[in-house]
């Protein structure tokens, strides 16, 4: 790499997110890490996003600003960016989201000292549109549980994420066949490339509002989400379960109220299934075997907090299976951090649920 390329490539692109784009723009630019090229592209906005990055580009050398005459998916943008890229390693960034200021610099390190990994993410907290923290979102912090991980959803938030550039390129950038899940769809297409995983630290805040892709296309994001796992479980696992079923799981590890008490036991009989097939298929070590169960059991434990007053009785069995699987669940730190993410939300007491 000569002196005058840049270690890393950062991307962000933009439709119509005026909104947040300079804040955004703004902690890149403050990073305590200062070898980077910033590829800021306009996925045809109709907004003032354009003359925002003409403004900051103007002020500032490292900024590169990209132009998309045509809005066509997230894929299509970001490949069009990765195209300019020089960096070693390309760094993700929305539009609307928040890098803490050592954010690159944590990441760059990490992936210098492990050539064995080529995607790197970081713990997250999600923040309002006013940046006010509502939550954390914790993400896996090892390879062997990442692999485990997206078998229920993405194991790296994608703006928090710096990959290798070699490894993007090795599979030509992001699959234009999905045009909602294309982070997803990425991490199942490096999984057997190289190694995920995420850093302890929390370095990015993901913003959650109405006006967000993700939540304005939400149902068919879902739907290709569900058409992934669908795949993964099929081929890594030899497993074929219904889509319909598959929609299930995934909400019930994710804390959404699901049907009545019957779906909520159909949703732990397949958490189970997968786990006991995962472990048969994989056969990891005993600690990766153990970090993987207790894994499950928390998920159990979530599904069984979620439905404690809808679903009692069902709610009262799936318990019952976690401690099951995992005797330790109680003792456990990442039990107990779990628990703090609970109550949080205003649930019950953790004396209550247990009794």
């Amino acid at each position: 790499m000569s002196a005058d390329t840049p270690q890393v490539s950062v991307i962000t692109t933009v439709h119509n997110g005026a909104r947040f784009l300079a804040a955004a723009i703004e902690c890149i630019l403050a990073q305590r890490f200062t070898n980077f090229e910033y590829l800021l592209l306009d996925d045809a906005s109709t907004d003032e996003s354009g003359a925002i990055i003409a403004r900051y580009a103007a002020a500032d050398a490292r900024i590169i600003p990209l132009y998309k005459p045509i809005s066509i998916n997230h894929s299509h943008a970001l490949n069009a960016a990765l195209l300019h890229a020089r960096g070693e390693y390309v760094a993700i960034l929305d539009a609307d989201d928040l890098a803490h200021p050592e954010r690159l610099a944590r990441q760059v390190d990490y992936l210098i000292e492990h050539l064995d990994v080529g995607v790197v993410g970081a713990q997250v907290e999600q923040i309002d549109d006013e940046a006010r923290v509502k939550h954390a979102m914790t993400f896996p912090t090892s390879w062997a549980l990442a692999r485990w991980t997206i078998l229920f959803g993405t194991p790296v938030l994608h703006s928090a994420a710096m990959v290798r550039r070699a490894v993007l390129e090795s599979i030509g950038g992001y699959s234009v066949q999905w045009k909602y899940a294309n982070d997803y769809s990425l991490w199942a297409a490096l999984l057997d490339r190289t190694r995920i995983t995420n850093l302890p630290e929390t370095l990015v805040s993901y913003r959650r509002h109405a006006q967000q892709t993700s939540s304005t296309i939400a149902t068919p994001q879902q739907g290709e989400v569900w058409l992934l796992i669908y795949r993964m479980l099929a081929e890594r696992l030899g497993l074929r379960i219904a889509l319909n079923d598959i929609g299930v799981l995934y909400h019930g590890v994710r804390r959404v109220l699901l049907a009545d008490e019957a779906s909520l036991l159909r949703a732990a009989d397949l958490l189970m299934t997968i786990w006991k097939r995962y472990l048969a298929v994989e056969q990891p070590d005993p600690v990766t075997s153990d970090e993987i169960t207790a894994d499950c059991a928390r998920r159990m434990l979530t599904m069984a907090w979620t439905h404690r007053r809808s679903a009692r009785d069902a709610s009262r069995v799936v318990l019952q299976r976690a401690q099951s699987i995992d005797p330790q669940l109680w003792q456990r730190p990442q039990t107990c951090s779990q628990l703090r993410r609970l109550h949080s939300k205003r649930a019950a007491s953790t004396h209550d649920f247990r009794q």
